[in-house]
């Protein structure tokens, strides 16, 4: 999880939940979930020690998982198989453990 840090801190304080569902920072700055803008490739999440961060999308990473399996199949066909057949492999784990890594934080 990539941590979200404080603007107002100069992004030198984490932000963490809230008792009033709203996340702050040690200096006392505020943030409400609807604030959280990501793109639709992340999604904002809390880890266990209530710190506020983003991951990759479960459903892009495994759009990705997708892609870098159609993508060792292919691989045979290249003018370099090894080396498409070692990419492919490289994309599908780095997606696999963004899945996981979403997961972990209760977003699935």
């Amino acid at each position: 999880m990539n941590v979200i840090t404080c603007a107002e801190c100069d992004g030198a304080a984490t932000y963490r939940a809230c008792a009033d569902r709203r996340f702050a920072c040690p200096a006392g700055h505020h943030l409400a979930p609807v604030d959280v803008d990501l793109d639709g490739r992340t999604e904002w999440a809390v880890d266990g020690t209530g710190t506020l961060g983003y991951v990759v999308s479960p459903s892009y990473s495994l759009d990705l998982i997708a892609e870098a399996l159609g993508d060792l199949a292919e691989s045979s066909g290249c003018a370099d198989p090894e080396y498409a057949r070692r990419a492919a492999l490289d994309d599908a784990y780095t997606a696999c453990l963004d899945y996981v890594a979403a997961y972990r934080c209760g977003v699935a």
